[in-house]
């Protein structure tokens, strides 16, 4: 599957991949289960627009806090920050068939999927804003202004984290013959966040087009 990914009003500046294998059992003619287990990785950009302080929610503005310089307290006026993240994908998903033909079929599928988080990196520049109020000898008020810049690395433990039916799928597609046996699909699907993902929480949204060969 080929995907991209957004973060609230951001999308992933690189295309995400994933791979992996499903089974598929038939109930009825036209309703299947399919169990599936596929490893994905994917890059996400962040940063913080001008004048709104840091965008792309989640818990990010809480996992990172300006340090105190000078006795002063400082406040996160913009960042940006580059997440990497590698995980393993356990969907199981319905699937239900609109139009049966002697060897094609035309499907919608929804379930969800639970995910393991093999590798989590983040690095991101923070700019912290301090600023300190002078009274002089006549009693006039002014304040002293000055921002630094603080670079932050963050690796995660290999399977410290695990979202249990974090993602809710949603596909329609198509499949045609593909040679003695064997069958094409072309399914465009989106995944939806049911809770906050990943070590950062974060509400992840994921689109693509997978491509899968039945056998």
């Amino acid at each position: 599957s080929g995907m991209m990914a957004s973060i609230s009003n951001a999308t992933t500046n690189a295309q995400g991949v994933s791979i992996g294998f499903y089974v598929e059992r038939q109930l009825t003619r036209r309703i299947s289960i399919r169990p599936g287990l596929a490893m994905a990785k994917h890059n996400y950009g962040m940063e913080s627009t001008p004048g709104a302080g840091i965008a792309l929610g989640g818990n990010m503005d809480y996992y990172y806090s300006a340090p105190e310089l000078n006795g002063m307290t400082g406040t996160t006026t913009s960042f940006d920050a580059v997440i990497d993240v590698v995980s393993m994908e356990v969907p199981v998903n319905f699937v239900f068939s609109l139009w049966k033909g002697a060897r094609s079929n035309l499907f919608v599928s929804t379930g969800a999927s639970t995910v393991f988080y093999l590798s989590q990196h983040m690095s991101g520049n923070f700019n912290n804003t301090y600023t300190r109020t002078k009274v002089d000898s006549n009693g006039d008020v002014s304040y002293e202004s000055m921002t630094t810049s603080v670079k932050v690395e963050s690796e995660q433990e290999l399977l410290n984290r695990v979202d249990l039916l974090g993602l809710a799928n949603f596909s329609a597609g198509y499949s045609m013959p593909f040679g003695k046996g064997t069958h094409l699909l072309f399914e465009p699907f989106v995944q939806l966040p049911v809770k906050d993902l990943t070590s950062l929480n974060l509400r992840i949204r994921y689109g693509g087009l997978s491509m899968k060969i039945q056998f």
